[in-house]
This record gives C-alpha cells, structure tokens and sequence, in this order.
C-alpha cells in the first residue's frame, strides 16, 4: 500500500510540474497571439479552477497561433 502511495505522490508532483511548465509556455507565446486576436488571460480567481483554466488558455492560444 505505501509503494502505491509514493507512486501516487510521485504521480501528483510530476502533474503539478507539467502545469506549471505550460503556464510558463503560455506566458511566453500568448504576447505573440495577442497581435493576432487573443485577448489576454485573467488569472484564475479560484484555485481549484487553474488547471481548467489554463489548459482551456492552451487551446485558445494554440487554435490562434497556428498556421493556416
């Protein structure tokens, strides 16, 4: 029980990571679709709602910016 445990910490840590890399990702391309039409992010004013939130800034900028 306690390997499946650490497996889901490990898990859990390595998501939290992920998000964070693509809301550093985000930071850097969204200034270049704001020419293009995307209106700039609010920050999430719920905690819980962040990941939804900023996958669903993901899929906008990424519909945007890529190329025709």
């Amino acid at each position: 029980m306690e390997r499946k445990a650490n497996r889901e910490k490990m898990r859990r840590l390595e998501l939290n990571d992920k998000f964070n890399e693509l809301a550093e990702v985000l930071l850097d391309v969204e200034p270049c679709c704001h020419s293009q039409g995307v209106r700039p992010s609010r920050a999430p004013t719920d905690k819980g709602n962040f990941r939804v939130e900023l996958l669903s800034r993901a899929i906008r900028t990424l519909k945007v910016c890529k190329p025709p």
